[in-house]
């Protein structure tokens, strides 16, 4: 049974204060001094504070999170504790003396340079002081919300997280970037610019319908072509020709002769023309005249040659987009009706075994046995004999994603709710990181993306609703996504 939003946070709350009063414990009985000798063992506790702060870090701000696309050249195993590998060199860097033993300690554990020691020693007391004052609020959140509250509806401690994160954000690139090849601290920089650009470029390109958001969500292959070349000729068009060879991205300073003649090409272009480059780069139409197909050309090549040089960048980065379209989002307070529609099941709803002795349905009461047991229908909560129960099906926004036991008459009225003319609403993305069927349970990553069934609004893996049928009751007159048991309801009506 899914429990509901405030209470999963509150549990979030609680498994922090754990870890955290650990690492406070054998602080005060080591003494830290002794305890960053003995690394391993500071290591071990921060790992579990830190993976609680980026848990409630996910869960209370999921989009004020600090970009942190220079990861993408990290190994799986240095990814999963970096946050509290960094916020270990931060506090170590903080709490010693300039020029004393533990500080080379610290240098040599972080591999840094006396050049990142001077010039970085501010920002670690920023990032320390943040970590303390982070700590102390979710410390009183946890009491607040053991008497009901919710950590959702405290903003200063909302913006309390988003100081933190922003800190330990630049303090991480700082350090990743010390003593590293000048070139590859341009691409990690630059990757973090792009990701943005690639971003902008899309949201342009939704807008202007030149790419249906759907064909993000799953990943079409002309999304690989199409989104790099938009995100060129974004570049153009914000970008001047004669802007200094130091200002351009590496990853476009290659091709700069390129880029500035179609620059000029498109600053000469009429706006209704820039719109049809747009559309030519999308595959959506030909070019009419020579001046728009030699535009179409520059740019399409300097997209094709990005790709070339920059297969590991470009692949990561399109990735990135399409899981920002891998389900639509939904207003703010439409997310929160459905989530409270969504957990409005408690298990205290179901009959109790103790109030009947007999089958509730009017067309049965017999009496319950050893060898006849009763059965909770899992809608309405009344308790039946097996023969009474033996309908199965889904019920997504009353938290059961697979088939579940439900009596005739609760199964009639779900069946003809799914045939009104009423979508239903959407499961909200939060409410579940794995797919929706029982029988597949993946959990969702960058690359498996969510996907809702537009019959009855739960979330599953592409492989999981991959059927589709028109569903014009709901006012969807073309095929669009359902889920294997809504197809085998409202597949069979056509």
């Amino acid at each position: 049974m899914s429990i509901n939003p405030r209470q999963r946070r509150h549990n979030l709350l609680m498994k922090f204060c754990k870890a955290d009063r650990k690492l406070l414990d054998l602080e005060m009985r080591v003494g830290f001094c002794a305890l960053y000798l003995e690394f391993s063992g500071l290591k071990k506790r921060h790992n579990k504070v830190m993976k609680r702060v980026i848990e409630l870090m996910d869960e209370l701000i999921p989009d004020k999170r600090q970009p942190r696309h220079y990861r993408y050249r990290y190994s799986e195993e240095f990814k999963v504790n970096i946050d509290s590998i960094v916020l270990n060199l931060a506090i170590g860097l903080n709490k010693f003396p300039r020029n004393s033993f533990m500080i080379a300690i610290v240098a040599l554990r972080g591999q840094l340079t006396p050049g990142f020691l001077n010039e970085h020693q501010g920002l670690a007391a920023k990032v320390n002081e943040a970590a303390d004052d982070t700590f102390q609020m979710l410390r009183q959140e946890f009491g607040r919300s053991f008497h009901g509250g919710d950590p959702i509806h405290n903003t200063s401690l909302l913006q309390q997280l988003e100081k933190f994160d922003r800190f330990l954000s630049k303090f991480e690139l700082a350090w990743i970037c010390d003593g590293t090849n000048p070139d590859i601290v341009e691409a990690l920089l630059d990757i973090q610019a792009l990701s943005e650009l690639f971003l902008r470029a899309a949201s342009w390109a939704v807008e202007q319908n030149c790419i249906n958001p759907e064909d993000f969500a799953t990943c079409e292959p002309e999304i690989m072509t199409t989104l790099p070349r938009l995100a060129v000729l974004l570049y153009i068009s914000e970008s001047t020709v004669d802007q200094g060879s130091g200002k351009v991205r590496k990853v476009f300073r290659e091709h700069r002769e390129g880029l500035d003649e179609a620059r000029k090409l498109l600053h000469r272009l009429e706006p209704h023309k820039r719109k049809e480059v747009a559309q030519r780069l999308c595959l959506k139409t030909d070019a009419s005249d020579p001046e728009t197909n030699r535009l179409f050309r520059a740019i399409a090549s300097a997209a094709d040659q990005l790709q070339t040089n920059h297969p590991i960048e470009c692949t990561y980065l399109m990735s990135y987009v399409c899981s920002k379209y891998s389900s639509e989002p939904q207003a703010e307070g439409e997310q929160a009706a459905v989530a409270a529609s969504c957990f409005s099941i408690e298990p205290s709803v179901l009959l109790p075994d103790s109030a009947s002795i007999s089958c509730t349905s009017a067309n049965c009461g017999v009496e319950f046995s050893l060898l006849q047991h009763r059965h909770h229908c899992r809608s309405c909560g009344d308790s039946f004999c097996s023969h009474c129960t033996t309908h199965k099906m889904p019920l997504p926004l009353l938290g059961h994603h697979s088939p579940v036991r439900v009596c005739e008459p609760c199964r009639d009225k779900v069946l003809a709710a799914m045939l009104t003319k009423e979508a239903p609403e959407w499961v909200p993305d939060c409410s579940s990181p794995r797919c929706s069927n029982g029988g597949c349970r993946v959990e969702f990553t960058l690359l498996r993306r969510r996907h809702h069934c537009r019959a009855c609004g739960g979330l599953f893996c592409h492989s999981c609703s991959s059927w589709s049928a028109s569903l014009p009751q709901f006012g969807y007159n073309e095929a669009v996504r359902l889920c294997q048991y809504c197809h085998s309801v409202h597949g069979n009506l056509h």
